[in-house]
């Protein structure tokens, strides 16, 4: 492949396939989330964070490493309430992780965010697995149709 040239379909598989990493994933049914708590509402969003980084927390631990996060950016309002969510997390913790473990375990106190922009590549590497996740979830509880 010569330098500057986009990637082709093939030349992303391979590399995906070469690169040693770990993907987390979390999928919720907005639908049901809703009629579920429909008195206590948990921002979907926020709760698929929540979810997200309590995993993402274990797996530092069980590396013993620390690491970052980063979110795309949605705009000036979504984007400050997720990093009071964040924060909220870092400080407090959720009922299965205490706040000193995510305090060990993340690098920063601080949400980072960046829009899609930016082209951060790990951001670009999220959007080209979110979507392949996503149906081997749903393919594993039998809720993939066709």
């Amino acid at each position: 492949m010569k330098p500057g040239l986009p990637l082709g379909e093939a030349e992303i598989l391979a590399l995906l396939a070469s690169w040693q990493y770990a993907v987390i994933s979390v999928c919720i049914d907005k639908k049901q989330h809703r009629e579920t708590y429909a008195t206590w509402r948990y921002d979907p969003y926020h709760y698929c964070m929540a979810v997200l980084l309590e995993r993402y927390v274990y797996f530092l631990n069980r590396k013993r490493a620390r690491g970052d996060v980063m979110a795309e950016s949605r705009g000036g309002k979504e984007d400050m309430r997720l990093k009071a969510s964040y924060t909220r997390l870092w400080q407090q913790g959720t009922d299965y992780v205490d706040p000193q473990q995510f305090q060990e375990a993340l690098a920063s106190r601080q949400l980072i965010v960046k829009p899609k922009l930016n082209n951060v590549s790990g951001l670009q590497l999220a959007d080209l697995i979110a979507h392949p996740s996503r149906n081997e979830i749903l393919q594993e509880h039998g809720l993939l149709q066709g």
